[in-house]
């Protein structure tokens, strides 16, 4: 939820049930990717992930994983074609470990998801590959703060310092910061206390598919948030009033 309007958001994330799991899923990503159909597997979890924008309740937004690939040949317009005009409920995040060979050409196929009213996060800031570089070059509408900074972040000085200066560095953007990987209260109340608008992790439950879970999230006590033992697809994000 947002610290303004307290709005839930339901994130396309992999699957966490366990080791095996993730490693599997990895692997076949690898393996994709190794036979040049990288690009196709992450169209069809996009339109897959596109199917849930209907069933979202008002004023939660869904945010999907994709590659600047996907991004730079059109793929992600054309599986846009048939949905509404406006899309101000869609977020499309890039991560920050992807590379990116030309800001030119994403730039323009990100101005033609903005004028649908898409908008823009990138993730995994912090820990990628592309250090600032995506953060600046693509103007996002959120910064996403991997959770290598949150994690014991209540008494680290270091890690306090580096999302003291992404916030700061939001704020002169005028874009919203969100902390990935929130599973202790102490890390929330931290956050909390440099400004950061929202977070996500584990200590706000287990995300789920499940549309009635998605509408229990409005109603839920998010100051004291239990654990919720249930796992799926998806992050629930919740925001903080410091």
């Amino acid at each position: 939820m947002s610290a303004r309007d307290q709005e839930p958001t339901i994130q396309q994330r992999p699957d966490r049930r366990s080791d095996r799991r993730r490693l599997k899923l990895s692997g076949y990503i690898v393996r994709a990717d190794g036979i040049g159909h990288a690009v196709e597997l992450d169209r069809l979890a996009f339109t897959s992930a596109l199917r849930l924008l209907p069933e979202l309740p008002e004023g939660c937004y869904l945010a999907i994983n994709a590659s600047p690939e996907l991004l730079a040949d059109g793929s992600l317009l054309r599986c846009l074609a048939d949905a509404d005009e406006s899309l101000p409920s869609l977020v499309v995040e890039i991560t920050e470990h992807d590379r990116i060979s030309s800001y030119q050409q994403l730039h323009a196929a990100l101005t033609q998801l903005r004028e649908r009213g898409v908008r823009l996060a990138i993730d995994d800031v912090g820990a990628g590959y592309a250090s600032f570089s995506h953060v600046l070059q693509l103007c996002p509408d959120i910064i996403k703060i991997d959770r290598f900074l949150v994690t014991g972040l209540g008494s680290d000085l270091a890690r306090r310092s580096l999302v003291t200066a992404l916030v700061l560095l939001a704020l002169d953007l005028n874009v919203s910061v969100t902390a990935e990987g929130v599973e202790h209260p102490q890390e929330l109340e931290t956050l909390a206390s440099l400004g950061v608008d929202c977070a996500q992790g584990y200590l706000f439950g287990r995300a789920s598919t499940a549309t009635a879970r998605w509408q229990h999230w409005f109603t839920r006590n998010w100051l004291y948030p239990p654990v919720d033992d249930s796992v799926s697809e998806h992050d629930a994000t919740t925001s903080m009033s410091a």
